[in-house]
């Protein structure tokens, strides 16, 4: 034996409709969809539900304000980078990528700086690669040393997240379709 009941938050008597209405309007569809009219979204359970590979993935060839390349390096994980084009109204295009692992970073250095055929103003790595190992040399020092000079990103991974997901609602995030290996993991994660 069992029960099925739905209800809606204009099923709940002690909130007012005005503020019912005050919250719609202050909450992104799909967010109201499930929160609020307790109805079924196939996105729920995606990090970056906000994603739509219909609007956000696309080729542009808008002047850039600035490019930068965005790093993370990975042992056993993939080591990747981003190349980022800065746009007009705080927009970003990702353009390109790069993603391997399993190789020492001399190997991805030379790969990165192979791919990298308009020049960018600077690079970020995570900030993890700063650590020294027991041979008292970071990733970041190797890096530097195959000659990509590296910023150091901040280790806000819910800010981040955050962050990107105003953006992909906001339609800030352009992904370039070559881009394959980042659209599948921001998909799927």
């Amino acid at each position: 034996d069992y029960a099925v009941y739905h209800s809606t938050i204009y099923d709940n008597p002690h909130i007012e409709v005005a503020e019912i209405e005050r919250i719609k309007k202050t909450t992104d569809p799909d967010t109201w969809q499930v929160e609020y009219m307790a109805e079924y979204n196939d996105k729920v359970g995606q990090v970056y539900w906000e994603f739509d590979p219909l609007t956000h993935k696309q080729e542009l060839t808008e002047a850039p304000i600035m490019r930068i390349r965005g790093m993370d390096f990975g042992i056993d994980d993939y080591t990747a980078c981003a190349w980022i084009a800065l746009l007009n109204d705080n927009r970003v295009y990702i353009y390109d990528e790069y993603q391997v692992n399993n190789l020492d970073v001399p190997t991805h250095a030379a790969a990165i700086k192979g791919k990298t055929t308009i020049p960018v103003q600077y690079s970020v790595l995570d900030s993890a690669c700063w650590a020294r190992d027991a041979s008292l040399t970071s990733v970041a020092k190797r890096f530097a040393e195959q000659g990509i000079n590296c910023t150091q990103g901040t280790k806000d991974l819910d800010g981040s997240i955050s962050d990107l997901k105003r953006m992909f609602a906001n339609g800030k995030i352009i992904i370039n379709p070559k881009c394959v290996n980042l659209i599948q993991a921001i998909a799927e994660w």
